[in-house]
């Protein structure tokens, strides 16, 4: 069973008897789909330049999560449902084809650059 959204504060603050939380939010990139039927991970134990879509149970907010939190990112492409995507920072659409992220480059004119 995952979390509803009342629950999602104990695991940002740890819960009522003092534990720690459960999973650290600040060390990977969460984001919603539209209707809250999905998730997309990123970052913590997740390899560089990966992101994962999760579906969710219907009225939760987070898959299920082990009790230490996610240790590997084995763990999370086992969730029920989990798709990996070649991006980071992927927000899910309103279907599992459907996602959105950004891959900026750069280009800079070296040649303005004064040489002595």
């Amino acid at each position: 069973m995952g979390c509803t959204f009342e629950q999602l504060s104990d695991l940002k603050s740890g819960d009522s008897a003092g534990r720690r939380p459960a999973i650290a939010l600040l060390t990977m990139g969460w984001a919603w789909s539209p209707g809250g039927g999905a998730m997309a991970i990123s970052g913590g134990p997740i390899s560089r330049g990966w992101s994962y879509r999760v579906p969710l149970p219907r009225g939760e907010v987070l898959p299920r999560i082990p009790a230490g939190g996610f240790q590997s990112e084995d763990e999370i492409a086992r969730l029920p449902g989990a798709r990996r995507i070649d991006a980071v920072g992927v927000v899910p659409g309103p279907s599992a084809d459907v996602y959105a992220f950004y891959r900026g480059t750069t280009q800079r004119n070296l040649y303005r650059i004064p040489i002595p």
